[in-house]
């Protein structure tokens, strides 16, 4: 049988979790792009965060 004292009034409450680090940050996805024949980049018309495709 339960008491009064164990009964409580329920409350929303807002949770804020901070967590400090410190550290190097390596990103999850990487690609490595290379040449197949030796030369020199002059220009490059994409710039980072571009979707590009196979091909050009």
């Amino acid at each position: 049988m339960l008491a009064a004292s164990d009964l409580v009034q329920v409350k929303t409450l807002e949770l804020q979790q901070n967590v400090l680090i410190s550290g190097p940050v390596k990103a999850v996805n990487t690609a490595m792009v290379k040449a197949r024949a030796p030369g020199e980049l002059r220009a490059l018309s994409v710039r980072e965060g571009d979707t590009v495709r196979v091909g050009w």
